[in-house]
């Protein structure tokens, strides 16, 4: 029995690298900002009034929250990215419903998240 202990020490170790896996190829960067070209454009070319950017969690993936308001009174926009850029959902506020495609997504199982940027 005591021959299988390291076996499974070594197991679970595997385990919990999978799950710790999180996008880190494409969103290990120091500074998301001016590091993903996407995100850089996105910053550079938004005109609107308001404009919110957060990282954080969903489903074991990083992703950016980027939240956008022109006429603030009727509600605001928001958009879930992927690191490499690719848009998983979209929101508004009051006036807008969601996007078909992401109803099921609530935005507070998007977890560690973190505001990079607010203008």
């Amino acid at each position: 029995m005591k021959r299988y202990i390291p076996v499974w020490a070594l197991w679970l170790m595997l385990l919990g690298c999978h799950t710790q896996s999180i996008d880190r190829a494409i969103c290990q960067v120091k500074n998301p900002l001016t590091d993903l070209d996407w995100l850089r454009t996105i910053v550079a070319t938004e005109q609107t009034p308001y404009l919110q950017i957060e990282q954080g969690v969903y489903q074991n993936r990083i992703v950016y929250v980027i939240s956008r308001c022109g006429l603030c009174f009727a509600g605001g926009i928001a958009t879930i990215y992927a690191c490499d850029g690719a848009e998983i959902c979209h929101f508004g506020t009051y006036i807008l419903d969601p996007h078909p495609d992401c109803k099921a997504i609530n935005e507070r199982e998007i977890t560690s998240r973190k505001v990079l940027l607010t203008r």
